[in-house]
């Protein structure tokens, strides 16, 4: 089988490295093989292992915006980092938030298939923060701003 040359400059990499480049290879391979890397598909957003239902209830706040710009804030707990970001308010939902505020948002990174994608500059999302126990100011659901997905957060919100 011949690898494509991307995996060939992979596996030249790692043979400086001797029998640990080896294991590195085999675990990727073992991962891939496994399906708990992802190649294709999309990575999800932010916050999409919690539950919606429960993180609605007792959020502090809710809303609808666009995302202007993001900034590496400092590396989060394992495998995560942490972003300053500055949203121009379309909505709110619930809470109260200036016409431009400033979030921060913690994006997993790793082990891949845990993995999340950075929302997109000038896209406008449904985001759920956390309740009063935790940072007000700290996103725990970015969600697609779709009608769907708004009604259903309106809803959520309600109970």
């Amino acid at each position: 089988m011949s690898e494509s040359p991307s995996a060939q400059r992979f596996i030249i990499a790692l043979m400086p490295f001797g029998n640990f480049g080896l294991i590195v290879l085999a675990v990727l391979a073992a991962l891939v093989g496994q399906g708990n890397l992802r190649a294709d598909e999309a990575l999800p957003l932010p916050g999409h292992y919690m539950k919606l239902n429960e993180t609605a209830k007792h959020c502090y706040g809710a809303l609808v915006a666009t995302l202007e710009k993001v900034t590496i804030d400092e590396p989060g707990p394992s495998g995560a980092e942490d972003y300053t970001s500055r949203w121009k308010v379309k909505q709110v939902l619930r809470g109260d938030y200036a016409p431009e505020t400033s979030l921060w948002i913690r994006i997993q990174s790793f082990p891949k298939f845990d993995a999340e994608a950075m929302p997109e500059v000038n896209k406008t999302y449904i985001l759920v923060g956390y309740g009063p126990e935790i940072d007000h100011q700290q996103i725990a659901i970015i969600l697609e701003n779709t009608p769907g997905n708004l009604e259903n957060v309106k809803k959520l919100l309600q109970k």
